[in-house]
């Protein structure tokens, strides 16, 4: 064979095995973009569905718990938050399913999950039981501590720790009495009354004073309770030393003169339209006309306390405060030395001063009336559209109880 026809061939060899290469490559680039496609497509149609599922799975849970009406605020609130936790885990759990790298960080993972589930849907299960019992978690407490039963019992268990509970609560109804802290004899004008009273129950000896007449050794409900008769004029003292309530019980100057501009005695000269066009309650009228009898639970002790730094470095401020309470009325100066006396603070905002009197002695002497709803929908449920609310600000107190 001539050269020629050797190169010839040897030219044709070579095209034909670059066409070859490149059909070659043409068929498994084709191939990898059609495997890409579908794997895109099917891993898009599974989330598709796995949506569609969690999606009804969902409504069909929200349908169930819809269903159910909640007795009480805080198990419903409990409950929703459990829902919404279980719901994140299943997705969580959907995830890792669908994962290709099942190792074993995957499968350790699915069952913390799994057993997180089981946790959640076993509690959701208590707070409807707490919530339907008329014993609350009570009943729980019972089925919680005798798992004796096997689920197919689960019914009857749950009927024995709901009696078992209702027995507890009577049994402590029962036995539960009020007790009192002190049990000495009464030495007050009550107990030469209590003699003649047909009612015969043991006199006890109360700590702090009376909110009703102001006087130790008994509570306000004493009265009541046990017959007592107060004598016809009430006594409004805070203390039996030094004080008094009562205007015409002056300790202070005899010249001292209460300004015309004074905002003292002004609800007490109207007292007839408070009792009479307002209907005032009891309570109202007895501040107005008697004035604010602080409600002292044990009495302090005696103490004199020096006035503060801010006081001491605002004398001349303090003076002429105290200047302007006496002319207005506010404030009585006395001419010896009290039971307790508070000391003086200056209080700076923005260099605006305002006297103080700090208290802080004989505030862990005072009562504390606490009263809480379980929610907005039950306070609701006490009051009346045009109701007034109001309370009893002992940190922002006037320096005067009595002249309102």
């Amino acid at each position: 064979m001539s050269e020629p026809a050797e190169i010839n061939m040897l030219i044709d060899r070579k095209i034909k095995d670059a066409m070859s290469q490149n059909q070659n490559e043409i068929l498994q680039s084709i191939d990898r973009l059609m495997s890409s496609r579908l794997d895109t497509f099917q891993r898009s149609v599974h989330e598709t569905q796995r949506q569609l599922s969690e999606t009804q799975m969902s409504k069909i849970q929200q349908m169930n718990t819809e269903n159910y009406v909640f007795k009480r605020k805080g198990n419903e609130e409990q409950f929703k938050v459990n829902t919404k936790i279980a719901n994140k885990m299943k997705e969580a759990r959907s995830i890792l399913t669908e994962s290709q790298d099942n190792n074993e960080s995957t499968e350790g993972a699915m069952r913390n999950i799994c057993e997180g589930l089981d946790i959640l849907n076993h509690r959701q299960k208590l707070i409807k039981l707490a919530d339907q019992s008329e014993n609350g978690w009570r009943t729980v407490t019972e089925y919680e501590t005798h798992n004796l039963a096997d689920d197919s019992e689960d019914e009857k268990r749950i009927i024995r720790a709901e009696n078992k509970a209702s027995r507890k609560m009577k049994s402590d109804k029962k036995f539960k009495t009020r007790t009192t802290p002190y049990s000495a004899p009464q030495s007050t004008r009550f107990s030469s009354v209590n003699q003649q009273s047909t009612v015969n129950i043991p006199v006890v000896h109360r700590p702090g004073k009376c909110y009703e007449c102001g006087l130790s050794g008994h509570w306000r409900s004493d009265h009541y309770k046990q017959g007592w008769q107060t004598q016809k004029e009430k006594s409004d003292k805070i203390s039996t030393r030094l004080f008094s309530n009562d205007l015409s019980v002056n300790f202070g100057r005899e010249n001292a003169i209460v300004s015309c501009n004074s905002p003292v005695g002004k609800l007490r000269s109207s007292i007839d339209y408070w009792r009479n066009i307002i209907c005032a309650n009891e309570t109202v009228i007895d501040i107005i006309e008697h004035g604010y009898k602080i409600p002292f639970h044990t009495e302090p002790s005696e103490v004199f306390l020096n006035n503060n730094k801010s006081s001491l470095e605002n004398s001349d401020f303090v003076e002429n405060e105290i200047l302007k309470l006496i002319e207005l009325g506010c404030i009585k100066e006395f001419s010896c030395k009290p039971k307790v006396v508070n000391p003086l603070t200056v209080a700076n905002n923005k260099n605006k001063l305002r006297l103080v009197l700090d208290c802080r002695h004989i505030n862990p002497h005072l009562h504390k009336f606490r009263f809480k709803y379980e929610d907005a929908s039950v306070a609701s449920q006490m009051f009346k559209k045009g109701d007034y609310c109001f309370t009893y600000d002992l940190r922002s107190a006037l320096p005067s109880c009595r002249d309102i």
